[in-house]
C-alpha cells in the first residue's frame, strides 16, 4: 500500500542540503512517506549525487531540463501517488514531528484541506523572537504562505484546483492566492512546530540586500511590471524555466 504522505523536494545543485533533509524525513519516529525529488541541476557529477541520496533514502527522482521550482514542483505532483501532498524546499527542516502533526491534525479535522507550517520566525529574524506569536497570528489570518513553510495539501483538492502553479519564480505565492481564494477559512491552516530555514542565502547575499531583493520582486510580480521568467532570471541570474518534461532516475527497492 503506498504511504499517504507524498513529499516533493525541488533541487537545484543542492545535494548538500539534499542530504540532511532525506536523513531527518527518515528519522524516527517519521511516518512512511513517499519522497519525489523534482532535479533540474545542471552538472552530471552533481545529478549523480542527487541520484545516489535518493536511492539510499528509498527516494525517486525526476530530472528537469532547466531549473524553475514551479515545474519541478508540478511535475513531482504529477507523479505523486500520495492521498496527501507536501512541497517542501531542500533546505528547510522539515522532519517527523511535522510530518506527525500534519497526519493528526488533518485525521482529527476532516474539513481541513490545505495549508503549510508556521515560520520559526526567531531563528530567521533573532531580534523579532519577542514578536513571533503576532507575526504568527498576521501570517495565518492575512499573510501568503511561502514555500519554506512546505504547503501541504489533499490530492483530491489539488486536482480540482488545478494542479501546481508551474511558474519559473512566486510559484509559492500564486498557489497561496489560489488557496486563499478557492478555499474558505476552516478548510486551511498554519500548523505548530514552525519551521526553521536554512539561512544561507542571508549568509551569502546579506541579510537586509536579501530581503529587499525579495520584497522589490514580489512587488513587480503584483503590480504586472515583471513575468515570472524575468524575476527568475533576475532572482538567479539563470536561464528561465523550460517545459516540465521529466524522466525517472533509478529508485531503491
Amino acid at each position: 500500500m503506498s504511504p499517504r504522505l507524498s513529499i516533493i523536494i525541488p533541487v537545484w545543485n543542492d545535494s548538500e542540503a539534499l542530504a540532511g533533509c532525506l536523513e531527518r524525513l527518515r528519522r524516527p519516529p517519521a511516518p512512511p512517506v513517499e519522497v519525489i525529488i523534482g532535479d533540474a541541476s545542471p552538472d552530471p557529477a552533481e545529478r549523480a549525487r542527487v541520484a545516489a541520496l535518493a536511492r539510499a533514502g528509498n527516494a525517486r527522482v525526476l530530472t528537469l531540463p532547466r531549473p524553475g521550482r514551479g515545474a519541478q514542483l508540478a511535475a513531482g505532483a504529477a507523479a505523486a501517488t500520495g492521498e496527501i501532498l507536501v512541497f517542501s524546499h531542500a533546505d528547510t527542516r522539515l522532519g517527523s514531528v511535522h510530518l506527525n502533526s500534519l497526519l493528526s491534525r488533518l485525521d482529527a479535522d476532516p474539513l481541513l484541506q490545505a495549508g503549510a507550517f508556521h515560520r520559526d520566525v526567531a531563528s530567521l529574524y533573532p531580534a523579532l523572537a519577542w514578536a513571533e506569536p503576532a507575526i504568527q497570528w498576521y501570517m495565518a489570518e492575512l499573510g501568503s504562505i511561502y514555500g519554506d513553510q512546505s504547503p501541504f495539501i489533499r490530492r483530491g483538492t489539488l486536482d480540482r484546483l488545478g494542479g501546481y502553479p508551474a511558474l519559473p519564480l512566486m510559484e509559492d505565492l500564486a498557489f497561496s492566492d489560489r488557496l486563499r481564494q478557492r478555499l474558505g477559512r476552516h478548510e486551511r491552516a498554519l500548523l505548530h512546530p514552525a519551521l526553521a530555514t536554512s539561512a544561507r542565502r542571508f549568509r551569502r547575499h546579506g541579510r537586509l540586500r536579501t530581503k529587499l531583493c525579495n520584497l522589490v520582486l514580489t512587488a513587480a510580480w503584483r503590480l504586472g511590471l515583471m513575468t515570472p521568467e524575468q524575476l527568475h532570471r533576475r532572482y538567479y541570474a539563470g536561464p528561465p524555466e523550460g517545459q516540465a518534461t521529466t524522466t525517472a532516475a533509478p529508485q531503491s527497492s
